[in-house]
């Protein structure tokens, strides 16, 4: 009889897994910590008695040193030729944004009338002071513009915070223009 060969070790052969690297969010999280609580806003927004008293909570937790508030407009509004489809890009781009959703919440509203034009706009709350994650983890956010409006070396202005209840809260008129379609992240 022939005497079994040993088999080699199939696993010492393969080359060991790369580290898993943390996203930049948890490591913002233990080296920055936030006295605000994004999960505590979600549910606040959503259970609030009204929306007035949901802003009035939003204000007095928010951290400007390690939050920051920007304006989203998409860059190809001239696109948006039916309701349907803007708001259809707006639930693709919500649901590519999942990867961060627990460092981030926003309104996103389709603006206008097909007759005229149909905008896409929106007002997020993210972690820290970029919105480099959120192009990281959506690469459709590189078809908008992101304009800060509070953060870091940025305090809220009354005229910011009655823009972002506008964005938060309207249910039926934005800036002049009916609201075909809201949706909010969180």
């Amino acid at each position: 009889k022939s005497e079994k060969k040993p088999k080699e070790d199939v696993a010492a052969l393969e080359p060991a897994p790369a580290p898993k690297t943390e996203h930049p969010y948890k490591i913002m999280d233990k080296e920055a910590p936030s006295g605000f609580s994004m999960d505590a806003w979600k549910k606040t927004y959503s259970n609030a008695s009204s929306y007035d008293a949901a802003m009035q909570t939003f204000w007095e937790t928010f951290d400007a040193e390690g939050w920051a508030l920007w304006l989203q407009v998409y860059n190809y509004n001239e696109d948006n030729k039916r309701i349907f489809m803007s708001a259809n890009a707006v639930g693709g781009f919500q649901q590519r944004t999942d990867e961060i959703r627990k460092w981030a919440f926003g309104v996103m509203d389709v603006l206008g009338t097909e007759e005229t034009v149909l905008e896409i706009k929106g007002i997020w709350l993210l972690r820290g002071d970029t919105v480099e994650h959120m192009v990281s983890a959506n690469d459709d956010a590189n078809w908008y513009t992101w304009t800060k409006l509070a953060g870091k070396g940025l305090p809220p202005t009354d005229e910011v915070k009655t823009q972002v209840a506008a964005y938060w809260c309207s249910e039926d008129e934005l800036e002049g223009k009916p609201i075909q379609d809201s949706k909010v992240f969180k």
